[in-house]
C-alpha cells in the first residue's frame, strides 16, 4: 500500500515526532488553518492512503481513530477499514477507540481536506503527549502503521 504519513509542525507537538518515527519522509503541516490548507493543496494525490497523526493532550497511553471529519453541516467519512484497524491494534495491546464526534479544531479541518483530496482514503489518528505514551505502546503503534 502506498501511504503518506502526516503530522503537525511544532517543537511541542508530539505528532511530528510520531509521524517521523513511522516514516522519515513524513510531511509536517503548518500549525494554522490557512497554512495546513496550503500544505495539503500542494500534496500530489498519487499516494493511495494518508495517515494524519494529531495530538490530543487529554489521552493517556491510548489512541483515537477518527471515523469522520466535519465542516459545517457536511461530514466526510474514511473509507479505510477502521473497525479492523482498531481490532488489530487491540490485539497488539494498543488501547484505542473509534470516535464519531469530531472536534472543530485544526486536526478536523486538515482531516476534512485530506478526505476530500484522497476520496476518503485517509485516517486521522490522535495520540497522547509524549509523557503519556509509554515507549512500548508507542513502538507497537509505530510498527503497526509501518506494516500496513
Amino acid at each position: 500500500m502506498n501511504k503518506l504519513i502526516i503530522g503537525f509542525k511544532g517543537t511541542n507537538n508530539f505528532s511530528s515526532e510520531v509521524a517521523r518515527l513511522i516514516s522519515t519522509n513524513a510531511l509536517l503541516l503548518t500549525n494554522s488553518f490557512s497554512g495546513s490548507e496550503r500544505d495539503i493543496n500542494s500534496i500530489k494525490s498519487d499516494e493511495s492512503t494518508v495517515f494524519l497523526i494529531g495530538l490530543n493532550p487529554a489521552l493517556t497511553n491510548s489512541i483515537v481513530l477518527e471515523r469522520q471529519a466535519k465542516k459545517g453541516d457536511s461530514a466526510l467519512l474514511t473509507v479505510l477499514p477502521i473497525n479492523t484497524l482498531s481490532d488489530n491494534l487491540s490485539d497488539l495491546g494498543v488501547k484505542n477507540e473509534i470516535n464519531d464526534c469530531p472536534s472543530n479544531y485544526l486536526c478536523n479541518s486538515a482531516y476534512y481536506k485530506l478526505l476530500e483530496k484522497f476520496n476518503g482514503n485517509a485516517l486521522l489518528i490522535h495520540v497522547p503527549n509524549k509523557k503519556h505514551f509509554d515507549p512500548e505502546t508507542l513502538n507497537k503503534f509505530v510498527a503497526f502503521i509501518k506494516k500496513i
